[in-house]
């Protein structure tokens, strides 16, 4: 008896720095690629379009990571609004070495 394929779970990280996302896509295809389909995006929006892509194609998101500073949106609001579009995703945010979490009035708000 034949199994239907299944899609492998999705990672979905999102950095607006192109060397960080791509140590991060490495390490986490390098990691984790043998259960989980890795996907980076370069920018917030590109990340929301992105979940809600897999939201409309059934997949499932088994984490959202997040780059804290990024233009346009930081990624404590990227992760909260993903929660909305994906509640039973995991989600972690990613911080530089060294951020000071407070050095900016944004993050307070």
């Amino acid at each position: 008896m034949e199994q239907a394929h299944r899609p492998k779970p999705v990672l979905l990280a999102v950095d607006d720095d192109a060397d960080d996302r791509a140590k991060i896509e490495h390490e986490l295809y390098d990691r984790y690629g043998r259960s989980y389909r890795t996907v980076c995006e370069a920018s917030a929006e590109a990340g929301m379009s992105t979940l809600e892509k897999l939201r409309a194609a059934g997949e499932e998101v088994a984490v959202v990571l997040a780059n804290l500073w990024m233009p346009k949106m930081t990624g404590t609001a990227f992760l909260a609004r993903a929660h909305r579009i994906l509640p039973t995703a995991k989600r972690a945010l990613l911080v530089t070495w060294g951020t000071h979490l407070f050095e900016s009035r944004s993050f307070a708000r």
